[in-house]
Parts: structure tokens; C-alpha cells; sequence
């Protein structure tokens, strides 16, 4: 039951976001992907608190404004 959670997750969210970059951009996404599993998990919650901190200074609005559509993703 948790692979076909982890599926449904991965297809109704996670991928409609990662269709959103350039195909050139593809590989740096899985490197942050295999980067975020290798992390210990006190680790990985200093990560979310970085990227807040980035997000607050270099949001692009648009790409926030296509993330805030929920009927998009």
C-alpha cells in the first residue's frame, strides 16, 4: 500500500512540478534528490530552514504564482 501512496504522490504532485523545468535542468534536480537522500534527517530540516531563508530574497513570482494554482498541479 505505501508504494502505490508513494505512486499516487510522486504523479499527482512531484511530477507535474519536475515537468516544469528544462530538460537541461533535469539532471540537477535528481542530483538534489540523491543529495536530500544521503542527508541525515537533522540535516535535512536545516535544508528546509536554508531554502526558507533563500526563498524569503529569490522567489521568482512567477514560478510562485504557478505553484500557488493548485488546479495546475
Amino acid at each position: 500500500m505505501i508504494n502505490m501512496e508513494k505512486k499516487a504522490y510522486f504523479s499527482d504532485r512531484t511530477l507535474k512540478i519536475i515537468k516544469k523545468f528544462d530538460y537541461n535542468e533535469l539532471p540537477m534536480i535528481g542530483q538534489l534528490i540523491a543529495d536530500f537522500f544521503v542527508l541525515d534527517n537533522m540535516t535535512r530540516k536545516e535544508l528546509f530552514y536554508f531554502l526558507n531563508l533563500l526563498k524569503k530574497n529569490h522567489s521568482d513570482p512567477e514560478r510562485e504564482k504557478c505553484l500557488k494554482n493548485k488546479k495546475e498541479l
